[in-house]
């Protein structure tokens, strides 16, 4: 990670995973003054003044999905290019946390936040042609292995 960069914002992004390469996404609310309104993305957000991200990333998929995961893993962060309400470029770090969960659990879940919730591979969120363009870099980093022995940044938590 390039420290040098001027960080303008760090939030949380939760890659909701299930048997099968299948992933849980949201389709964000399509409304004005939210980042990416009307696109698909991970569950996740921002990390409030003093709060850890480990716990920041719990706090959003209760409060996204009224659901407690069982399991919690750091996976990866990416620096990302975004434009904020003046049109200035800034940098937002986002931190992904890996979330396993099962097909049953998911059925348990109720959307508090977006306009919709849908399991998909990663192929056919890929295709979608409303996607957040830093999810997509998550995704390619899971399909090119970074689940896997010691590209994993972390340890589970509960």
């Amino acid at each position: 990670m390039d420290e040098s960069l001027d960080i303008a914002l760090t939030n949380v992004g939760a890659v909701v995973r299930l048997d099968g390469g299948r992933f849980l996404f949201q389709l964000r609310d399509d409304i004005p003054g939210i980042v990416m309104p009307g696109r698909w993305g991970f569950f996740g957000g921002h990390i409030e003044a003093g709060e850890d991200a480990d716990i920041a990333i719990v706090r959003e998929i209760e409060e996204e999905l009224s659901f407690t995961p069982r399991v919690v893993s750091r996976l990866t962060e990416i620096v990302y290019p975004r434009l904020d309400a003046q049109g200035r470029q800034v940098w937002i770090r986002r931190i992904f946390y890996d979330i396993p969960v099962t097909d049953a659990e998911v059925a348990t879940m109720r959307l508090g936040e977006g306009a919709d919730m849908r399991v998909m591979t990663a192929d056919e969120y890929l295709a979608l042609p409303n996607i957040i363009y830093w999810e997509a870099a998550a995704i390619a980093y899971v399909k090119g292995g970074g689940l896997a022995g010691e590209h994993n940044m972390g340890r589970g938590f509960a």
